[in-house]
């Protein structure tokens, strides 16, 4: 009953953080759109730039207005301009020179000033787009991260709930099955999903079951737990491997010596150390092993009330023969995904995924 008040504790400060977490996305996600896009606007309309192109057009046809009044102006004989017309071209060039200051009719010099200008406007525009998506790139970070938060913690509290509801359930089937091993007093230090993959295997109800997930992913942990608990209940527990050194890690690492699934099952043949009424018999790397061998292996569990647990991850190197009971297993459930420690999740580090799944043997 701890455990599984725990997970309520757990859950409930799950709850406030997704509840907190969707509060605050609405806002999240606004500022990120503004930010990107006022950074969009000054990208596609490049104000200096545009500033400077509209001002070299206006010079260009103030030049060649000025040109035409200096040509007005030159004029000689009946071409050349009365006093009144005169004074009315020279107040309008005097008027252009005041509009446009550094205004020149030379157009090689035209052409390079309009040059630098282009060249100077750009350096303008480019500066300011980069101050404008330097606050677009953070805030869409920060809404990035805000989503990448709030599906973990609603990937966490689903991982929670069923790790309290296993536990729960550990409880209800305990006055259902008699002699149960039961993993209440084994479950410290464990997380609720390492928890809840433990009872699970415990429960023999399932005669085979398989515990999915990578190297790494806290599996020979949680197993530690359940090994001690069916030792204490008076159970033996055979750990077994296709290879030597796989079953030794694990028998190292549960505390049982480790042997082949050859050698065992040519045992079980000559009726040598067969396996007792809920027994446990554990498989590792159960990808490697041959459907035959984890076949009669099975085969022998049911026929003595023992329960068999594959363990291991499908992708992982697959034996040379027929293989594949590790998949057939994981694919006739469907699996939760799980993380190796409580809370990893809730604090944004990668999960390490592992499932459990049980079958009914054919």
């Amino acid at each position: 009953m701890r455990r599984v008040a725990i997970a309520e504790t757990q859950i409930a400060g799950l709850d406030v953080a997704i509840g907190q977490a969707e509060t605050e996305k609405p806002d999240v996600e606004k500022a990120a759109v503004a930010a990107t896009a006022a950074a969009l606007k000054v990208r596609v309309e490049m104000p200096a730039s545009t500033a400077a192109r509209a001002e070299l057009t206006a010079e260009e046809v103030a030049a060649a207005r000025l040109a035409e009044i200096d040509r007005a102006l030159a004029g000689r004989g009946l071409r050349a301009p009365g006093r009144r017309e005169r004074v009315r071209l020279t107040d309008e060039a005097l008027a252009l020179c005041d509009a446009h200051p550094e205004i020149t009719l030379d157009p090689g010099r035209r052409a390079e000033r309009a040059a630098e200008r282009i060249r100077q406007a750009g350096s303008l525009d480019a500066r300011a787009v980069a101050e404008a998506e330097a606050p677009a790139a953070r805030a869409s970070v920060v809404a990035r991260r805000h989503r990448t938060n709030l599906a973990l913690l609603v990937g966490a509290r689903a991982e929670h709930v069923e790790g309290r509801d296993a536990l729960a359930a550990e409880l209800i089937a305990r006055e259902r099955w008699p002699g149960r091993v039961a993993m209440a007093g084994y479950l410290n230090g464990l997380g609720v999903d390492q928890a809840a993959a433990m009872v699970r295997l415990a429960d023999p109800s399932a005669a085979l079951a398989a515990l999915i997930g990578p190297a790494g992913s806290g599996k020979t942990t949680a197993l530690a737990a359940l090994v001690r608990a069916h030792i204490d209940a008076g159970r033996a527990v055979h750990v077994l491997a296709p290879t030597a050194v796989a079953a030794g890690a694990l028998g190292d690492a549960v505390g049982i010596p480790g042997q082949t699934l050859a050698k065992f099952l040519w045992l079980w043949q000559q009726g040598m150390s067969l396996p007792g009424r809920g027994d446990l018999i554990l498989i590792d790397e159960a990808s490697m092993a041959a459907t035959l061998d984890v076949r009669h292996a099975v085969r022998v569990a049911q026929e003595h009330r023992a329960l068999v647990r594959l363990i291991g991850d499908p992708r992982q190197a697959r034996t040379v023969g027929a293989g594949g009971a590790l998949e057939l297993v994981a694919g006739s459930a469907t699996p939760p995904n799980s993380t190796s420690s409580t809370g990893s999740r809730t604090r944004g580090k990668p999960s390490r995924p592992w499932a459990c799944a049980r079958a009914t043997p054919q």
